[in-house]
């Protein structure tokens, strides 16, 4: 699948059907931020695919969502978490502040693990968990 770049200009302004792709079912947004956990490969592309996602954004000095989907196409065991922002707010938009998966982690998804995260403000890489999160 060939990713396309998308403009914040240009995103996908359906925050219902947004928020059911993250699994935010009763939306409370505080300060107009509600955060979700658990986001697998298939729906941040169906994100993707529905303009919901700039492929450029990134939170702080994490990687782009576009770098976090490559890691995610190779070891789809984990997950993203993050937060998306209200629509009545001017910088609407899905974020991405880390990777994370529980259970047994195989060297190869540990060293990529590592190459993609090691500088994120909470890393954690053990041999049953995996963590980042960029603040």
């Amino acid at each position: 699948m060939k990713i396309m770049n998308s403009k914040k200009h240009s995103l996908n302004m359906d925050q219902p059907l947004r928020d059911s792709i993250v699994g935010i079912v009763r939306a409370n947004y505080s300060g107009g931020v509600e955060r979700y956990r658990g986001l697998t490969l298939n729906k941040l592309r169906e994100l993707i695919d529905n303009r919901f996602v700039d492929l450029d954004e990134r939170q702080n000095n994490s990687p782009t969502i576009a770098e976090f989907y490559e890691f995610m196409k190779d070891h789809l065991e984990v997950k993203a978490h993050g937060y998306v922002v209200d629509a009545s707010r001017d910088d609407y938009r899905v974020s991405i502040e880390g990777l994370e998966f529980n259970g047994p982690v195989v060297m190869s998804t540990m060293l990529d693990f590592v190459k993609l995260c090691r500088y994120a403000d909470e890393f954690v890489c053990e041999q049953n968990k995996l963590y980042s999160w960029w603040t």
